[in-house]
């Protein structure tokens, strides 16, 4: 009886081209969303100042919404975070709002970079959506179904998908 030897390299070639891309071995921090009562504002935060200033200016923790990456890696995308005092919004976003060209009519400025977010959707990961309510001109940026329910009960519109996140638990 003859014996069907097929290496096992390619196999292996076969099987790791057919998978999506793998999540990067860097470092991740929580993206924890706030909410401000008084102001009616959301607040997406990842790094350990972004949780400072949002505990400082008495917002409440409500969920977590997935991670970010904490420094750049191939096919990555800053997570910008803008803030409007004429507003009273803080605003998570992977569009640098104050680049070349764009217009800044409710006065943001750029605060810090909360992460980075892959710009391509991989395995593990979920869409990062903005939402925005236009009586409130607040903008939510959140990544899971309770978010979206909340921000859809809440009168927001989707805006965009932002990017893509490790869902929440992925954290290291």
């Amino acid at each position: 009886m003859a014996t069907l030897r097929i290496p096992v390299i390619a196999l292996i070639g076969v099987a790791l081209s057919s998978l999506p891309h793998a999540l990067s071995a860097q470092a991740m921090s929580s993206l924890q969303q706030f909410w401000h009562a008084g102001r009616r504002d959301n607040y997406a935060a990842a790094t350990a100042a972004g949780k400072q200033a949002a505990a400082h200016a008495g917002y409440a923790a409500v969920r977590i919404e997935g991670c970010v990456l904490t420094a750049p890696d191939p096919g990555t995308v800053p997570l910008y975070q803008f803030w409007s005092a004429g507003r009273g919004d803080n605003f998570a976003t992977t569009t640098n709002i104050l680049g070349k060209g764009m217009t800044n009519p409710a006065g943001y400025t750029l605060v810090r970079i909360e992460g980075y977010v892959y710009s391509e959707a991989r395995k593990g990961t979920v869409p990062l959506n903005l939402y925005y309510n236009t009586q409130r001109g607040d903008n939510f940026t959140t990544a899971t179904p309770e978010g979206a329910e909340s921000a859809r009960r809440s009168g927001y519109a989707l805006v965009a998908i932002q990017g893509y996140i490790p869902a929440a638990g992925s954290c290291q």
